[in-house]
């Protein structure tokens, strides 16, 4: 199991406590590994991608991971109504948590020297059972956000402006 791995069973063991997994940067640099809480701010999800994309590119990691809990639910942008459910939620006049559909999930993003990917880890509370699914990983277009491309220059200007 690799380092990161771990750290995401970690995780699940927070949700099987019914505690919240709260916003954390993992930074490994050879054999060390630093942790960076973000919890403080997990009100503000710009003030994460912009400390995300800051630290990334200032400590430059071998590896890095960032977990997080939120509600997802897919957006099928060929169908009308999810599209326009879709509009909603980026537009912020709508939130993930009030769609009926939407689940729980410990969101992933890992990245190395290499790259990155974003996964979801969709969890269902059942009583004091939770049930995992297994980690998907998201491709293409599916991999875009406010949370990826964190050795990318110009992201906290970029984002600001509106690109």
């Amino acid at each position: 199991m690799s380092w990161y791995e771990d750290m995401l069973e970690r995780a699940k063991t927070f949700v099987q406590k019914g505690e919240a997994v709260h916003p954390v940067l993992f930074l490994k640099k050879g054999s060390k590994i630093g942790i960076v809480p973000l919890g403080q701010f997990a009100h503000d999800k710009d003030v994460v991608a912009s400390l995300l994309h800051m630290v990334v590119q200032i400590e430059d990691p071998d590896e890095y991971l960032f977990v997080t809990e939120a509600f997802v639910k897919m957006i099928d942008t060929k169908d009308e109504s999810e599209n326009a459910v879709g509009k909603l939620l980026v537009s912020g006049t709508l939130q993930v948590s009030q769609i009926p559909s939407s689940k729980e999930s410990i969101v992933v993003l890992y990245g190395d020297r290499k790259g990155e990917k974003l996964g979801t880890i969709v969890f269902e509370r059942k009583g004091k059972e939770v049930a995992f699914e297994t980690i998907k990983w998201l491709e293409g277009d599916e991999m875009k956000g406010r949370f990826t491309g964190l050795r990318k220059p110009g992201f906290i200007a970029d984002h600001q402006s509106g690109n």
